[in-house]
């Protein structure tokens, strides 16, 4: 009887262990659903706002599926928001940005990850230190320094900064060139190549993940930059998308379908290449992520 009882135990732990790991993958997945409906919902009620006609927002019986798509919004919104002006602006300064840091911060990890020298960790620490520096401690002496060299007003104060990289694009960048084999960097040293050409042709061919995430994360933090050209821009003709849809904001509040519509605008570029290069920008984070 005793034997018998030991034996359905037995058969009974395999059965509780499978029924544990249910619950808990049902708990996660609830629990990660609703972190995901914290970001999703406001996107999706942004959206169908836009195309609302003004009366149905504040009408709860109406719900959130426009009565008619009033896709004059868009039209209208035009009208207030110089859309093409601002993206102009906008790309004149993301894109140099984003290609400074790529380039400037992938040197300064290889840097710190494939030659060998006194002080090299030290170093390491001091860029990352840089990281809980916030913004606001040196954007004084900043908006000091660019005064005097007579950049305010102007987008080299949002360009040229980028073009030495940025704590976090270097160490993301180290992350990965540590997981790179060293056995085919030596190999090339042997063989008579220079650190240069090793940078160029074997190790930047092999960290495309990376670069695709240092690229995406970069473009999409010069994108949404709000307080950068808000302290260094002047002229509203060279005003930023969110800059511009702050001014926008202030002068037409009361206008929510414009206003909505505007929003989907600035922000659809962003999606878009999110949505494109989401395989591999998640690829590239679990790449960058661990070092083996």
């Amino acid at each position: 009887m005793a034997l018998l009882q030991e034996q359905t135990v037995r058969a009974d732990v395999p059965r509780i262990r499978v029924t544990r790991d249910l619950v808990k993958r049902i708990v996660v997945f609830l629990l990660l659903l609703g972190i995901v409906l914290l970001f999703v919902v406001p996107i999706i009620w942004m959206v169908l706002t836009s195309f609302q006609p003004e009366t149905q927002i504040f009408n709860p019986s109406a719900g959130w599926i426009p009565v008619h798509w009033m896709w004059s919004n868009y039209v209208k919104a035009l009208e207030y928001f110089p859309y093409l002006l601002y993206l102009k602006n906008t790309l004149t300064i993301t894109v140099p940005a984003t290609a400074g840091i790529v380039v400037s911060s992938a040197f300064v990890a290889y840097g710190l990850s494939h030659l060998k020298w006194r002080g090299q960790n030290a170093v390491f620490y001091v860029v990352l230190s840089h990281m809980v520096i916030p913004v606001w401690v040196t954007i004084i002496p900043l908006y000091i320094i660019f005064s005097h060299i007579h950049w305010i007003n102007t987008y080299w104060p949002l360009i040229v900064p980028h073009l030495f990289g940025s704590a976090f694009s270097v160490f993301l960048y180290r992350q990965f060139f540590l997981k790179q084999p060293t056995a085919v960097l030596d190999a090339a040293r042997i063989d008579g190549a220079s650190e240069l050409r090793i940078f160029a042709q074997i190790v930047m061919p092999m960290a495309q993940p990376a670069i695709l995430v240092v690229t995406l994360l970069n473009f999409v933090w010069t994108w949404t930059d709000f307080f950068g050209p808000l302290v260094f821009l002047n002229d509203p003709n060279k005003y930023t998308l969110m800059l511009g849809l702050a001014v926008f904001e202030g002068k037409h509040l009361t206008l929510w379908p414009e206003l909505m519509a505007a929003n989907v605008m600035v922000i659809a570029p962003v999606l878009l290449i999110f949505a494109l290069a989401q395989r591999q920008f998640i690829e590239g984070i679990n790449l960058t992520g661990t070092v083996g």
